[in-house]
């Protein structure tokens, strides 16, 4: 093994390179923007004002949008992936209705990912959605949170008192080599501040959906895991720090090798 390759292996996994845009790729990728596309007009002006009537007659905590937004790109998705979209077993009566979903983010892909669950949670999302025209305002319609609030640990904290759920992607932006991220602190230091379970999620694959750095659109396997429920312990020294450790842990170990941290 030469030098370069001794180095580039030392280096870890570079950018996902895709094939060349073959014509069924390039017909994928239009079909799939016009699908996702019109998904989001659909439920905007179309749905919106309907989701804006029922949060105005009482529903408050705008639950109905949010299960309309599921119900919409779950078929959006399932469409999109096929049987390349594999869910393993997982007994969601191990978790309580309120919990703070953890994943690692490898595609703009992940939250749809997580339209499966059997949980009805709020995003907590940077600057970059709620800026864009239309998915911004379904954003708001859906009652997601803004992490750049300077109040998103009491918003957040009110969510989990009412019973609500919450997604978050520690990395804070989707890795470009399919690797893991270091994962930021809020989602621990809030579950130890609200005594509220993480419940860690695994994803791979869905990075090759849409490689970072291209407009293409592929079809790839994508494995979802949920590994299982952690508690902060109120005993260790720094619990917050043990109970990202822990996530971060359990998390890397359900990846490919290629793909840890």
């Amino acid at each position: 093994m030469n030098a370069s390759n001794a180095n580039s292996r030392a280096a870890g996994p570079q950018r996902f390179e895709p094939p060349s845009a073959r014509l069924d790729v390039r017909v994928r990728t239009v079909a799939t923007f016009i699908c996702f596309g019109g998904a989001l007009i659909f439920l905007v002006l179309v749905l919106g004002p309907l989701m804006a009537l029922a949060h105005a007659l009482g529903d408050r905590d705008r639950k109905v949008a949010r299960r309309w937004v599921r119900r919409v790109y779950r078929g959006v998705l399932a469409w999109f992936c096929g049987s390349g979209l594999r869910f393993e077993p997982f007994d969601w009566s191990q978790a309580p209705e309120s919990c703070i979903i953890v994943a690692n983010h490898q595609s703009i892909m992940d939250i749809l990912i997580m339209y499966f669950f059997p949980r009805d949670a709020r995003v907590w999302a940077k600057d970059w959605p709620f800026n864009r025209p239309l998915l911004g305002w379904m954003m708001r319609l859906c009652g997601y949170l803004h992490v750049d609030s300077p109040d998103i640990m009491e918003q957040a904290g009110q969510v989990l008192k009412a019973g609500g759920s919450l997604y978050i992607f520690p990395e804070g932006t989707r890795s470009r080599d399919g690797r893991l991220g270091r994962f930021h602190d809020g989602a621990f230091a809030l579950a130890v501040k609200t005594n509220t379970p993480i419940v860690a999620v695994a994803i791979n694959g869905s990075g090759r959906c849409i490689p970072a750095g291209y407009v293409r659109v592929y079809r790839p396997k994508i494995t979802v895991r949920v590994l299982g429920v952690l508690r902060s312990d109120p005993n260790a020294e720094k619990p917050q720090a043990a109970l990202k450790a822990a996530t971060v842990k359990l998390i890397a170990a359900a990846l490919p090798p290629q793909n840890q941290a």
